[in-house]
């Protein structure tokens, strides 16, 4: 039982890092040569951020080694997993956008206009996007399944067997989502921040340095933003997955018990999956830029950027 714990614990974690790793040595992709500032605030931002999530998920498997919160327990522990990626998402983010390029020498900087997209990678962009609309398709699908507790608070899944009498379970209604939509509207705007301050500023006298430089730390960017929203995604996938598990029976005098479950009980186990999927993904990409930030020393000037 012990080692089974452990996995739940652990396993996503480790099952990152085996692929990011892959990723980041098997893919042969060549490195930006970055400023120390522009590593070491990577490379601090995104520890705190594994190192957080980590615990994060440590904690919400076996909760016992934390004083415990009474009755709100659980409401605690869905807080954290819910709120916790995008909160340690966003800590990253903040000293990802340090420092903010400086112009180059007068009359050496290129005059190409520069907007947010010029090195902004297409396809990332519109994977965080996608990932922003489906976090809050499933707050509003939550949010309507929910109901309110004892004390008003909509964190509830009921199924009513009478008018009176109700089976029920915790769920990501309301009361959870909707300070994580607003957490993530500050996250899209800490992305425009970045992509802004950083794509702006004339080029410096070495334009194609420069130009690999910026492209290289807004695709990191745009890999910690996804990567926050893929391990919230699975966070609200893996909730949704155990409220699916919830039955009620009642006895009935002529054919016995008669089970009654969730309207959504049959996708129990794809939500499962999916959030694995979603928790393992979203922390290769954080390990990948911390791995980026690491190796990015080498002295070749090219690397691959998703267009």
């Amino acid at each position: 039982m012990h080692t089974i714990i452990l996995l739940y614990q652990y396993g996503p974690s480790l099952t990152a890092l085996i692929v990011a790793l892959i990723m980041t040595f098997a893919g042969r992709q060549t490195q930006v040569v970055q400023a120390g500032s522009t590593r070491l605030l990577t490379g601090i931002g995104l520890s705190v951020a594994l190192l957080g999530i980590i615990a994060i998920h440590a904690w919400s498997i076996s909760p016992r080694w934390i004083p415990s919160f009474g009755e709100n327990g659980t409401l605690v522990v869905g807080v954290v997993s819910f709120l916790g990626p995008l909160v340690l998402c966003g800590l990253a983010l903040l000293l990802l956008i340090f420092p903010i390029p400086t112009p180059g020498e007068p009359g050496s900087a290129v005059l190409a206009r520069r907007t947010i997209l010029t090195f902004t990678p297409r396809a990332w962009l519109i994977t965080l996007t996608s990932l922003v609309f489906t976090a809050g398709v499933l707050a509003v699908l939550a949010g309507l399944a929910s109901s309110p507790d004892s004390k008003g608070r909509y964190v509830t899944y009921k199924i009513w067997i009478t008018s009176e009498s109700a089976g029920a379970a915790q769920i990501y209604g309301w009361w959870f989502s909707i300070p994580c939509l607003i957490t993530i509207a500050l996250i899209a705007a800490l992305v425009l921040t970045g992509l802004t301050v950083i794509s702006r500023p004339p080029l410096m006298t070495d334009p194609h340095q420069d130009a690999c430089c910026r492209s290289a730390r807004i695709l990191n960017i745009m890999k910690v933003a996804t990567g926050g929203l893929l391990l919230h995604t699975g966070a609200i996938l893996q909730s949704l997955a155990g409220t699916a598990l919830l039955r009620v029976g009642v006895e009935a005098s002529n054919t016995g018990e008669i089970s009654f479950g969730s309207s959504f009980a049959s996708l129990g186990p794809t939500l499962t999956v999916a959030s694995y999927a979603a928790v393992i993904i979203g922390m290769a990409m954080w390990w990948s830029v911390l791995f980026s930030a690491l190796t990015s020393r080498s002295l070749q000037t090219t690397k691959s950027v998703p267009a």
